[in-house]
């Protein structure tokens, strides 16, 4: 480390539990402009990892359980937003990161509990 270097680490400029978000403009015909987020929530059956595209014409949304620890769904949040992983692509990257025995569908209508601190 050099002197007067300050290290700062991955986990300190994102907190955990904290959602993130990206913002896209509108580009003419390429793309209308959107915001992505990328948000994780520890419940007592794991990490609910949620990605939302919001848009003027409307939002959608899609959930992952995931079966990891705490600093693995944090890097794969990181790496989602770092990487600007659209809506459409998302669960294939996941599956393509961590065995499929650690990601579990989440139906619209199922709701988690919360872990409590």
């Amino acid at each position: 480390m050099k002197v007067g270097k300050k290290s700062v680490s991955r986990t300190a400029r994102y907190p955990l539990g904290n959602d993130c978000m990206r913002e896209f403009s509108a580009l003419g015909e390429l793309q209308c402009a959107h915001t992505l987020h990328y948000c994780i929530r520890e419940t007592t059956d794991g990490w609910l990892l949620t990605l939302r595209k919001e848009a003027q014409e409307g939002s959608e949304s899609e959930t992952v359980r995931l079966l990891t620890s705490a600093e693995a769904v944090k890097a794969l949040q990181i790496y989602l937003y770092e990487n600007a992983v659209s809506l459409e692509v998302w669960q294939d990257v996941l599956a393509d990161i961590l065995p499929p025995e650690k990601i579990r569908p989440v139906e619209n209508h199922e709701t988690a509990t919360e872990k409590k601190s």
